[in-house]
């Protein structure tokens, strides 16, 4: 906006791949255990999560790049 004033939007929208989903669950078949760390908020991400099979608990919003690394190296 300018001065109150609308003068642009935007309308944005995000689609997963369409493997995404399956390949994430065929890894947890193997016994592999997934777990999301996203920047976007935390209701998004578990969005995201609960369409490829990635447990709640194991789920994770507004996670900084500095909290991804520590998750990491505290592992």
């Amino acid at each position: 906006s300018r001065d109150g004033v609308l003068v642009l939007e935007c309308e944005m929208a995000e689609e997963l791949r369409p493997d995404a989903a399956a390949e994430l669950r065929a890894l947890a078949k193997t016994g592999l255990r997934t777990w999301m760390l996203s920047g976007d908020t935390t209701e998004k991400a578990l969005r995201v999560a609960k369409a490829c099979g990635i447990e709640e608990a194991r789920t994770f919003g507004n996670v900084t790049p500095d909290e991804k690394a520590a998750f990491f190296r505290d592992r």
